[in-house]
C-alpha cells in the first residue's frame, strides 16, 4: 500500500505486569510520535506547534518517561491527553500530564466506569464526550475520536490522524491475542463488528 499507515496495538491483557526492556520513541509520521517505556505498552504524542496531544498514559512510571521523552522533542506545552478506554493499565498516571497542565479528554462511558471504579493511580477525566464521534484540533492538526460502542472495555475510542493518515487503537488489534478468555467487558461479536469498521476510517 501506497499510502502511510500505523495501527497501534496495546498490550491486551488487563494489569499485565511487563519487565521493563528500554524506552523508546519512533517518529511515525511528521510530529507523530510511538513511545513505549517497557516494549508492551504504547502510546502516541502529536507535536502540532502550538502544544502537545497525548494518547494513553499508561502508568505513573511510563507517563514520566513519556514526558521525559516528549522534552527531548519539543518543548510545546501538553495540552491534551486522551484515554483511549476505562482499564486501569491505560489509563493510570494521568495526574503525570494534568500536572503540567494537560486537560484529560475520555469518553462518557469510561469516565462513568472509572469514577464508580477508581484504580489505585487513576484520575478522573476533566472533559468527556459523547457519541460517535468528536474532533479535536490544535495548531491546524485535526485528530479524531471515533467510538463504536462495546466491543474491548468500556468507552473504547480509535484515534484517526486523517492528514498524516495515521491510526492509534489500543487492545482490539494486539496480534495474536483475543481478550474474550479473560476479560468481563469484551464482546466477541462486538469486537468482530468493529475491526469491520475500522477499515473504514481511511488510514
Amino acid at each position: 500500500c501506497t499510502s502511510k499507515m500505523l495501527v497501534f496495538a496495546a498490550s491486551l491483557l488487563l494489569l499485565q505486569v511487563v519487565p521493563v526492556v528500554f524506552s523508546d520513541i519512533y517518529e511515525v509520521s511528521n510530529g507523530v510520535y510511538s513511545f513505549t517505556e517497557d516494549g508492551g505498552y504504547i502510546s502516541m504524542f502529536i507535536v502540532t506547534g502550538e502544544g502537545v496531544m497525548v494518547i494513553e498514559p499508561v502508568s505513573k512510571r511510563s507517563s514520566l518517561a513519556m514526558l521525559e521523552a516528549i522534552r527531548t522533542v519539543t518543548d510545546e506545552p501538553v495540552k491534551y491527553l486522551f484515554y483511549s478506554h476505562n482499564h486501569w493499565d491505560h489509563a493510570s498516571g494521568g495526574h503525570v500530564f494534568k500536572d503540567v497542565g494537560a486537560t484529560i479528554i475520555a469518553h462518557e462511558d469510561a469516565y462513568d466506569w472509572l469514577e464508580g471504579n477508581p484504580g489505585p493511580d487513576t484520575i478522573l477525566p476533566d472533559e468527556i464526550w459523547s457519541g460517535n464521534q468528536k474532533d479535536v484540533t490544535l495548531g491546524g492538526v485535526t485528530l479524531e475520536l471515533h467510538y463504536y460502542g462495546a466491543n474491548h472495555g468500556v468507552g473504547n475510542t480509535a484515534f484517526l490522524l486523517p492528514a498524516a493518515k495515521v491510526a492509534y487503537i489500543a487492545d482490539n488489534v494486539a496480534p495474536n491475542r483475543v481478550g474474550f478468555t479473560i476479560l468481563p467487558d469484551f464482546d466477541i461479536k462486538e469486537w468482530e463488528r468493529t475491526l469491520g469498521e475500522y477499515l473504514d476510517l481511511g488510514f
